[in-house]
């Protein structure tokens, strides 16, 4: 169970996202230079990205 909580820990953000950066990433994802990604889901849960 302790490795697990770590993994998770490892894998989380530390500090909450502003709404600029999930703007950033809207207009970034409407632009042209995402061509490359495809088939990614972009999961905002609770101010967290």
């Amino acid at each position: 169970m302790l490795k697990l909580k770590n993994k998770l820990f490892q894998q989380t953000l530390k500090e909450n996202i502003e709404s600029e950066a999930v703007v950033d990433l809207v207009i970034f994802l409407d632009s042209d230079q995402d061509a490359m990604i495809s088939e990614q889901h972009h999961l905002i849960v609770g101010g967290r990205l």
